[in-house]
């Protein structure tokens, strides 16, 4: 019996520090799928899964340039008179191309190269199949746990990883429409909360945590929740403005952007000071009453005071493109301790240590 319990225990220790290593990687998807976006390498790879056909990506124009006699496999591309160009089937280029091998791209007509962009999205794509893969590990890893409620939040986490990279393609093909662009992200805060709900379910098993029901800082705890996902929300309008400005307004300084944001933006910063002051109330209220879970909740206070610091530089300092994945990585951040600290509070004792 101790024999079993032993290696129970140390599939649980496994477990946990796998799915810490698959959260810490959905956290640089995150921040790289902002940063595709802060450069506007979005479009960087104009297919998918692959990247101008090419499984790894060109480097240089020369690759994607239609050269009397040399060869392309089915599917590859090239960009002449610009218009993107696939072929149909493996073929030898001659002096003009033949209409009857290559077509014109079909999903949309974007044609411009640029090899910072292409290896930006590209890197992107790689951490969301690292990702894909460790998220599946996890379903396998709890499988051999028996454990069938964990079974099924990691099957759905598989499912909505696949579902992603789905939507992953959908972007590309619209050209980058910024709704589906929203839908995306808001997916990818979607799988970062369920793992770190099967995170919780682990520490759930591993501790031995005794539940206790009516807890009176549940309440607090969804109001914070709350105003964090409208202010999100409000964080998105703001980032398709500063997208639809960074092509209107490319020639100005963009400290002028940020004039330009409106009602929007100013709402935007308000919610970050109303979060701010809500997430002070709540800690307070929580250690006063003598909750001993230290790590998440200190965690929860510096984070929060990064992210509004973050924000103050994007506001004074013309939105500068390095702070903008950081302000979003750091929101992600953000919302997974809340809803780890919602879980504990409606799962655990007081006066459990975690």
């Amino acid at each position: 019996m101790q024999r079993y319990y032993l290696i129970m225990q140390n599939k649980i220790t496994f477990f946990i520090k796998f799915t810490i290593a698959t959260l810490v990687l959905l956290y640089l998807l995150v921040a790289a799928g902002s940063i595709v976006r802060a450069t506007g390498s979005g479009m960087g790879c104009p297919d998918w899964p692959k990247c101008f056909g090419y499984l790894i990506p060109p480097t240089d124009i020369s690759t994607l340039t239609y050269k009397h006699g040399r060869a392309f496999e089915k599917g590859q591309m090239v960009i002449l008179n610009d218009t993107l160009w696939v072929a149909t089937k493996a073929v030898k280029a001659e002096g003009v191309i033949d209409r009857n091998i290559w077509i014109k791209y079909p999903k949309h007509d974007y044609s411009t190269f640029n090899a910072q962009h292409t290896w930006i999205e590209y890197i992107n794509r790689l951490i969301g199949a690292l990702t894909g893969l460790l998220v599946f590990v996890m379903f396998i890893l709890s499988v051999r746990l028996k454990h069938k409620s964990l079974m099924g939040f990691t099957f759905a986490i598989v499912l909505l990883t696949g579902f992603q990279a789905w939507l992953g393609a959908k972007v590309v093909d619209s050209n980058l429409a910024p709704v589906k662009i929203t839908i995306h992200m808001a997916m990818a805060f979607v799988i970062v909360l369920l793992v770190v709900y099967v995170l919780f379910k682990l520490k759930h098993i591993e501790n031995r945590i005794s539940h206790l029901a009516g807890m009176p800082f549940k309440g607090l705890l969804y109001a914070l929740l709350l105003v964090t996902f409208i202010q999100m929300m409000v964080g998105t309008q703001v980032r398709q403005q500063v997208d639809r400005l960074s092509h209107s307004l490319a020639t100005q300084s963009r400290q002028t952007w940020v004039d330009e944001l409106g009602n929007v933006f100013l709402t935007h910063k308000n919610l970050a000071v109303l979060l701010l002051a809500v997430t002070f109330y709540v800690m307070f209220k929580m250690k006063k009453a003598g909750f001993k879970i230290a790590f998440p909740m200190n965690a929860l206070i510096a984070i929060t005071i990064g992210e509004f610091m973050v924000g103050l530089g994007l506001n004074y300092l013309g939105l500068p493109a390095y702070l903008q994945p950081i302000h979003l990585l750091l929101s992600s951040m953000i919302l997974s301790i809340q809803f780890y600290l919602l879980m504990l509070v409606v799962n655990t004792d007081k006066r459990t240590t975690v």
